[in-house]
């Protein structure tokens, strides 16, 4: 494996609460392989980010949490296509 070899992948981040509610994020970012993908690792780049979401594991009404990385992970994949070449 290359010290260069770069992923494409779907990370979920706790950003600062507000009011002492917690909010997150899903992110899709391009990183080393290897790395976990979060913003203070080195050489990592964010491709698309989420809105803000309460409780993004919860299947309640409230959380949006299913639908995001649903959302994510298709737009994970089509960042994989282009570097990959399949579409145009």
């Amino acid at each position: 494996m290359s010290k260069n070899e770069r992923t494409i992948k779907t990370v979920l981040v706790s950003r600062p609460a507000v009011k002492g509610y917690s909010r997150w994020e899903y992110r899709v970012v391009e990183c080393e392989i290897g790395q976990n993908g979060y913003l203070n690792e080195r050489g990592v780049k964010v491709l698309w980010r989420s809105a803000d979401l309460y409780r993004p594991k919860t299947k309640s009404g409230r959380g949006k949490g299913p639908e995001s990385r649903a959302y994510a992970e298709r737009i994970r994949q089509d960042e994989l296509n282009k570097v990959m070449g399949l579409v145009g």
